[in-house]
């Protein structure tokens, strides 16, 4: 004997379905949002810190850089080391976020793995 759904119920459940997925959809967060904060590679001695600015600061054993970043896309950004001065032309990273990994993929798919040590915070303000 086949199960028959109570006139509407169908309706009723479609309905909550969406408004559920609606409401996990507006928790998520962007890759932009979640790649700020300071980050530690995996297997090395780099520390990252993007910060909501479009500046990032690379450390490691020799000291440290600074450079901008901005989103070429979803999954890319493109770091631009400041020019002639600094021997280094600006390069493009696939971005892969998780909530406590970061990878980095160059132009060359050589990939580097960090672990978050600290979320810096976004500011959001408003202007009356």
């Amino acid at each position: 004997m086949k199960r028959r759904w109570p006139k509407g119920a169908r309706l009723t459940t479609v309905l909550l379905l969406v408004a559920f997925l609606t409401s996990l959809a507006g928790c998520l967060v962007s890759s932009e949002d979640a790649l700020v904060g300071t980050w530690e590679q995996i297997d090395g001695t780099e520390v990252l810190q993007f910060l909501e600015t479009g500046e990032v600061i690379q450390e490691d054993s020799g000291g440290s850089v600074g450079a901008n970043y901005r989103f070429v896309d979803e999954r890319r950004i493109r770091v631009d080391f400041g020019g002639p001065a600094t021997y280094a032309p600006p390069r493009t990273y696939r971005v892969l976020v998780t909530a406590d990994t970061l990878a980095l993929t160059d132009e060359e798919d050589s990939t580097k793995t960090y672990l978050r040590t600290e979320r810096i915070p976004t500011v959001k303000t408003e202007i009356d």
